[in-house]
């Protein structure tokens, strides 16, 4: 959950999943908050009771890089598959209604994706320049040619890791 008791996040896990941090992307390691923002709804439940009531409970509080609310999950829930090393495929609506797996997003998603994963950033360079930004990591790093992963360790305060070619980042709360 997030500080103010909302949540960001459902998954279904077993053991101690929910003690272990999870990579969204791949070096995009996403730290765990503290145990008392951890919680567990359900136990002790059948893979089928655990899918569907993950499922469940993505749909009350909505999926924010979709617009329809609150929660960082990238998929609708349910599919453990993808934990497995399965395709993590995106749906789209088919023209007979229902949805197909497999569909490519809209220019509009990938809009929306990108402003889900976007965050306020301050980056500073050993020259003096300041730039305070509303984007992603993945995009600065591209444009600067720096390595997303080392900026990461930047931005954590992993101790080896100071700056990056001259820059730092922090993450700004708004």
């Amino acid at each position: 959950m997030r500080e103010d008791g909302s949540p960001y996040y459902i998954g279904m896990g077993k053991r101690q999943r929910i003690n272990r941090p999870h990579n969204r992307a791949k070096g995009n390691f996403v730290p765990l908050p503290p145990l008392n923002r951890r919680l567990k709804l359900k136990t002790n439940l059948t893979l089928e009771e655990a899918k569907s009531h993950e499922i469940y409970m993505i749909s009350v509080f909505g999926r924010k890089y979709l617009g329809t609310g609150i929660l960082l999950n990238m998929t609708n829930g349910g599919d453990a598959g993808t934990a497995l090393g399965e395709k993590n495929y995106f749906y789209g609506k088919s023209e007979y209604g229902g949805w197909n797996k497999g569909v490519s997003p809209s220019e509009e998603v990938k809009k929306k994706i990108k402003e889900a994963h976007s965050s306020w950033f301050l980056f500073k360079h050993k020259d003096g320049r300041e730039l305070k930004l509303f984007t992603t990591l993945k995009s600065f790093c591209e444009e600067h040619k720096l390595d997303r992963r080392t900026m990461i360790r930047v931005m954590n305060k992993i101790p080896k890791y100071k700056q990056h070619k001259g820059w730092t980042v922090y993450k700004l709360e708004h």
